[in-house]
């Protein structure tokens, strides 16, 4: 019960983080550049409530392409949690 608790909660993705969540506003991008991976990628939150980031990814060589959203739900049913 406690195992699952701490991995649906936002401390489990930021174990050694300090700082403040990331918590993106709508509208708000990332961007990563790794040209030792040979790798792009780019993320855009499209809605705040609920939360959902739309990503793409695309290898510098053009070897590949990657694009999807991530749309977490998570429900609190009283004894048991579902993600």
């Amino acid at each position: 019960q406690c195992v699952a608790a701490f991995a649906v909660s936002a401390v489990a993705s930021q174990w050694e983080r300090t700082g403040k969540p990331f918590n993106p506003l709508l509208g708000e991008t990332y961007e990563l550049i790794r040209e030792d991976l040979g790798f792009r990628f780019i993320s855009e939150q499209v809605s705040h409530h609920p939360p959902i980031s739309a990503f793409y990814s695309e290898g510098l060589n053009q070897d590949f392409l990657f694009h999807g959203s991530i749309y977490p739900k998570l429900k609190f049913w009283g004894k048991s949690v579902e993600a």
